[in-house]
């Protein structure tokens, strides 16, 4: 398993209810991807599996387990 640390850059200016970001355990970026569509806010989960409109890059560290280590969410 690998880590990944997923952004969303925010467009559109939302600043509530939108999930900004995670780190996810998962095998590829495509899983990772999908993990984060999962758990998205009113961005949706497009912002996610997009990468046009998120950025997702591996965090250099192995382990076994998939799943959300980090939601950055900001509610409103």
């Amino acid at each position: 398993m690998k880590l990944f640390l997923l952004q969303n850059p925010d467009h559109d200016d939302r600043q509530y209810d939108i999930a900004r970001g995670f780190v996810i355990r998962a095998k590829s970026s495509k899983e990772a991807r999908k993990i984060a569509s999962q758990q998205c806010g009113d961005e949706g989960p497009e912002t996610w599996l997009d990468p046009e409109m998120s950025s997702c890059v591996r965090i250099p560290i192995e382990s076994a387990l998939s799943g959300v280590i980090l939601r950055d969410f900001n509610a409103g």
